[in-house]
């Protein structure tokens, strides 16, 4: 053989030991700090471009205006509107465009309602009731109270007696029949002064006024009747609520004083008030000219006579009574005075009469 065969491969060599680890380099240098960064400002040009830190770019921040669309088809005219028939059948149903619907247009009538009590006749109310009246001679002379009773079905006691007043009379005789000290009479129950001055007066019914006091049982009386003042007036008593020395010279007192008496006594008892009447022909002391109650003053007290008609009302609402107001309300002034009083001065003629006893029934009806 021109040429020799492979000898075998050599066995491998054994791994050399690892190298000893190198050191750590050093540091390197800090670097130069950064430039500080903006706040970039973002705008828009006039003509809608966005403009970023002041410079223009040419990219759009408003859209162009799109093209236009086609228009649409246009829509079918709609179907002319009826103006609906609204009628009521003969039934009562609604029937709407000639249709009868399911709804009632009239309601079917209600239940009857369950009849009512029968009212009550207004004269029955009082039927078996007794009032008692005290006052002047307007209620003492002219039946007025008789008319009431007529007019009411109570019992009627007028124990009225001409020239009194509520306060003090300065004659003694008529003092005894004077509101407040008929209050005392019937609060002690003793009318010895009224049937020992009665007889004196003078006046038929002093007397028998003073016997119909002494015989009333108080606890049968249901209404009280108080009708003073007139006289008070024309006797200068005060309106003070109290006066210096006796008190009873004090118009207002004097009421007051009665009524406490009575509703002491007899709690039960239902009260009224009633003023005097417009008057005419007064006059002042040594002169003949005539005046009527709206325009005269007493020159003694400076009052008027109406001063009295609101002391009343004044003591009607310290008390709680009702007062029936015969001078604003009963029509009696000025130009028809002489037809409904006597002489055209204070006392009723019949027409008078029976307007005063009309009022102060239908004030009765009104307040008890």
């Amino acid at each position: 053989k021109a040429i020799g065969e492979d000898g075998k491969d050599g066995v491998d060599g054994e791994d050399g030991k690892d190298g000893v680890d190198g050191t750590n380099g050093t540091n390197g240098t800090n670097g130069t700090n950064g430039v500080d960064g903006k706040t970039p400002t973002i705008e828009i040009s006039s003509d809608g471009y966005w403009v970023i830190n002041g410079e223009k770019t040419e990219f759009k921040a408003i859209g162009e205006d799109g093209v236009d669309g086609t228009n649409g088809t246009n829509g079918t005219n709609g179907v002319d509107g009826k103006t609906p028939t609204v009628e009521i059948s003969s039934d009562g149903y609604w029937v709407i465009n000639g249709e009868k619907t399911e709804y009632k247009a009239i309601g079917e009538y209600g239940k009857d309602g369950v009849d009512g009590t029968n009212g009550v006749d207004a004269t029955k109310r009082f039927s078996g009731k007794n009032v008692l009246f005290l006052g002047d001679s307007v209620m003492d002379s002219f039946n007025i109270p008789e008319m009431v009773g007529e007019m009411s079905g109570m019992t009627v006691y007028n124990a009225a007696v001409g020239g009194t007043r509520a306060g003090k009379h300065i004659y003694d005789n008529y003092d005894a029949f004077s509101f407040y000290k008929l209050a005392n009479a019937i609060y002690n129950d003793d009318f010895s002064s009224q049937l020992e001055y009665g007889k004196s007066l003078g006046i038929k019914r002093g007397y028998e006024q003073a016997k119909l006091l002494d015989s009333l049982d108080f606890e049968s009386i249901d209404y009280l009747v108080i009708a003073f003042g007139t006289n008070d007036f024309t006797g200068h008593l005060s309106l003070e609520d109290n006066c210096e020395g006796n008190s009873f010279n004090s118009f207002i007192y004097s009421l007051n004083y009665g009524i406490e008496k009575i509703l002491t006594k007899y709690p039960h008892i239902k009260i009224m008030l009633s003023t005097p009447t417009f008057r005419g022909n007064l006059t002042h002391k040594g002169f003949t000219e005539k005046y009527h109650s709206d325009e005269y003053v007493d020159r003694t007290t400076g009052y008027k006579l109406i001063d009295y008609v609101d002391a009343i009302i004044k003591v009607g609402e310290k008390n709680h009574i009702p007062v029936n107001d015969n001078y604003r309300n009963l029509i009696i002034n000025e130009y028809n005075y002489e037809y409904y009083l006597i002489d055209g001065y204070v006392h009723p003629t019949e027409a008078g009469a029976e307007l005063i006893a009309s009022r102060l029934y239908g004030q009765m009806l009104a307040n008890w």
